[in-house]
């Protein structure tokens, strides 16, 4: 990767009101806890097991998998 690749920023700056402001940060809070409480499904309650309908084995290394 070149060094330096990103020491500007190509976007411009977005403004945005206080309200709009609160609102992003509710948007991600929510997604934050649905997928925290997704992950603890899967491991507390799954026990870490894969769906193996949902997921298939694609490749291995040296026996890991």
């Amino acid at each position: 990767m070149a060094k330096g690749r990103f020491d500007v920023n190509p976007f411009p700056d977005v403004s945005v009101s206080e309200e709009e402001r609160q609102q992003l940060i509710d948007l991600v809070n929510g997604y934050l806890l649905s997928y925290f409480h997704e992950y603890e499904e899967f491991a507390i309650d799954d026990k870490h097991k894969v769906n193996e309908q949902r997921w298939k084995h694609v490749k291995s290394k040296d026996n890991l998998h």
